[in-house]
């Protein structure tokens, strides 16, 4: 018989260890990452909760359209950074290129 607190341990205690190892190697698009898991959240929670509409759409769907997609995109660019050996520090120098533009600073 299929335990299933069991189990749900330890798919949970998988995640964890997953996002420990995540977190040491890309920990600004790791902490996007779960940054914006929590913001969908929170829009999910505005479309369930505020009736506004704009051209018949939720208020609220568009925010919670772009915090998923940033989430996405952001943990599987962290996941990525695990396997780059070769390019690392070209990846690297261009995720801070990327950083800096956003940003309108230099980091070293």
């Amino acid at each position: 018989m299929v335990n299933i607190e069991e189990t749900t341990m330890t798919c949970f205690n998988r995640i964890i260890l997953e996002l420990k190892r995540v977190w040491q190697d890309s920990p600004p698009l790791t902490a996007v990452t779960v940054l914006m898991i929590g913001v969908f959240a929170a829009s999910v929670a505005g479309i369930a909760l505020d009736p506004r509409t704009i051209t018949g759409v939720p208020a609220w769907l568009k925010p919670a359209k772009f915090a998923i997609s940033t989430a996405i995109f952001c943990g599987t660019m962290a996941w990525l950074f695990r396997y780059i050996n070769i390019w690392e520090v070209r990846a690297r120098n261009g995720l801070d290129t990327c950083r800096s533009i956003g940003t309108g600073s230099r980091h070293h």
